[in-house]
């Protein structure tokens, strides 16, 4: 898994391949192989552009559901998150930061 989130970050096409140096996507990659939790994972991601953010989710989307959404649930999302997008940009909502929502995730996960 490390592996291919490694390739992610350094193929020709992906985000930081066009817009970093070769030292410092050797930089990243390293830091990517070299994380043992998911949180460390999630802290390094979530210091990434939001637009490679975004590939990153894209490419998880992809390899765990090939086969995709319905068409409908994809328009729904597609409009769902155009308009939280807009809505943090806009500052009519205040973002929350993704430590307090996967705390509050685990929390509740460990009632079950």
């Amino acid at each position: 898994m490390e592996l291919g989130f490694a390739r992610l970050l350094s193929e020709p096409n992906g985000y930081i391949a066009s817009h970093k140096s070769a030292v410092a996507r050797s930089r990243i990659v390293r830091s990517f192989l070299a994380m043992s939790t998911v949180e460390q994972i999630e802290a390094n991601i979530v210091r990434l552009p939001r637009k490679l953010q975004l590939q990153v989710v894209e490419r998880l989307n992809a390899r765990l559901w090939p086969s995709g959404f319905a068409p409908k649930v994809e328009d729904a999302w597609s409009k769902t998150i155009k308009r939280r997008i807009d809505e943090m940009d806009s500052s009519k909502v205040e973002g929350v930061s993704a430590a307090r929502v996967f705390a509050k995730s685990r929390r509740l996960l460990t009632r079950r």
